[in-house]
């Protein structure tokens, strides 16, 4: 009898345990990223309104592998712009500034070189892309994965204003091989 019972104890003793939340085992199972902005300022970006389906597609060329004899090698920089503009009730006053924050949390980003990882299907190997500053006096690679210290800055005017960039192509291992060369990154205007 005396084993009966002590069984029945430990058995129910087990069941609460099991049952309880185990705060020292605790393991995260995900995250929820919340993300936005709170403007007065809203311009268009490249004449659509902005949002995840507004893209801007810069066409980087065709390159040989060959081009590539070596890690560092970049192709000629293509420029592209991001530009702001008023329309379709979007508000874009003059005298305000607006700065470009590119997702330093994509999956996209490399952050050990700074450069986006080509995410295409049948990529090319030992190729990146990088974006680099081009224009409101500002010149220079912008390394994604961290804050960037002094972001370009464009003050708009009555017409607007306009944020540019170019972005190439870098060898990151000392062969390339042939593929598909595409990426993609969000970006977030902040104005003030």
């Amino acid at each position: 009898m005396k084993r009966s019972t002590f069984a029945s104890l430990s058995a129910a003793g087990a069941l609460v345990v099991a049952l309880a939340p185990g705060v020292s085992h605790a393991q995260w199972d995900g995250q929820v990223k919340f993300v936005g902005k709170i403007s007065a300022t809203t311009c268009l970006i490249n004449g659509q309104a902005p949002g995840m389906n507004n893209i801007l597609e810069v066409p980087m060329g065709d390159h040989l592998p060959t081009y590539f004899t070596g890690i560092g090698v970049r192709t000629t920089p293509v420029p592209f712009d991001i530009s702001l503009t008023e329309g379709s009730g979007e508000a874009c006053a003059a005298g305000t500034i607006a700065r470009v924050a590119f997702d330093n949390d994509s999956l996209h980003v490399d952050k050990a070189s700074g450069n986006l990882k080509i995410t295409s299907t049948a990529p090319a190997q030992g190729v990146q892309i990088e974006i680099n500053d081009n224009g409101n006096s500002s010149t220079g690679k912008i390394s994604l994965g961290v804050a960037q210290p002094t972001p370009q800055q464009v003050t708009l005017g009555a017409s607007g204003g306009i944020l540019s960039y170019t972005a190439n192509y870098v060898s990151t291992a000392a062969s390339v091989t042939g593929g598909s060369a595409n990426s993609i990154i969000p970006f977030m205007v902040a104005y003030e």
